[in-house]
């Protein structure tokens, strides 16, 4: 980036009143030149926030048509929650001893061996991006006057009718950015990511109408999908999915791409050239959708 190069917007507007309306002035002559679809106009405003201290609290620097952001670059930032559970793995057939083993020496007993399994969505078929595709528990965008937690707490709510009692539970792990650019302009999402241990009693379901359905599904079973399925995936819940997996200990450090996922799923905060994946590379995520959506 060239930091000699930009567009300064409203250089005389003082406020965020002032800043929003000159940008709406801007975005209104903009579609009616053919330069943003008509279509893609939600009547819907966003917040324009710094990349890297958003501070949703505080005011925002201005607001701007949520169908017009990827034209002018603008950051966003959601949150993304991983609801997982721990359930009995199956053990494996022991081979007979060729002796008698000795008794071991008194301890407390082991704690039976678990694996991880994960909460996945089925987006509903009316949703207007990436309708049928598979998603995380529950995500959404960052609205204002909201903390990250807050606003994971709501859509965890809204979408997975998860009760105040077990969210109690939800833990930040990080976050994963990416930036793509398209036809229509330059993507770039920061996602905050929050894991949520649940019972294995408790079963989702969906409050708002976005969610199809859920599926319990073995992080083991996520991963291979999301190597040899990729496209039945929303793309930045793979992401959130890979990234989870990342964490828990599922992707072999050795793996041949392991630095490299690593690096990508902060593809935000890299130079292209840098972040752009190899073509014959396993373990490199491609956004070609001209979307960028919860």
């Amino acid at each position: 980036v060239e930091l000699d190069r930009y567009v300064e917007l409203a250089p005389g507007a003082e406020t965020v009143t002032q800043r929003t309306r000159a940008v709406a002035d801007l975005v209104q002559s903009l579609t009616a030149a053919g330069v943003i679809a008509k279509e893609k106009i939600r009547n819907e405003l966003m917040d324009v926030r710094p990349m890297l201290s958003p501070l949703f609290k505080e005011p925002a620097l201005f607001q701007i048509e949520r169908g017009a952001m990827i034209k002018f670059g603008v950051p966003t930032h959601g949150v993304h929650i991983n609801g997982y559970v721990r359930l009995p793995s199956s053990p494996a057939p022991a081979s007979p001893p060729a002796s008698p083993p000795a008794s071991p020496p008194a301890s407390h007993p082991a704690s039976p061996p678990t694996s991880i399994h994960i909460w996945v969505g089925t987006r509903s078929p009316s949703k207007a991006t990436y309708p049928g595709l598979l998603d995380v528990l529950a995500a959404g965008g960052q609205p204002s006057g909201l903390t990250f937690r807050e606003n994971a707490f709501k859509e965890a709510e809204e979408e997975a009718s998860i009760p105040r009692g077990l969210l109690e539970g939800l833990r930040p792990g990080g976050m994963i950015s990416y930036r793509y650019q398209t036809r229509h302009g330059l993507s770039t999402k920061l996602l905050k990511v929050f894991d949520l241990e649940l019972p294995p009693s408790f079963v989702p379901y969906n409050g708002d109408g976005e969610v199809e359905s859920f599926q319990l599904m073995s992080l083991t079973d996520a991963l291979h999908s999301l190597e040899h399925n990729l496209g039945l995936w929303k793309p930045n819940a793979a992401l959130t999915v890979l990234d989870f997996a990342v964490r828990h200990g599922a992707v072999d450090a050795d793996h041949e791409n392991y630095i490299e996922i690593c690096h990508l799923l902060r593809g935000a905060f890299t130079d292209k050239k840098q972040s752009e994946p190899r073509r014959k590379s396993k373990g490199g995520f491609y956004f070609g959708t001209e979307y960028d959506s919860d």
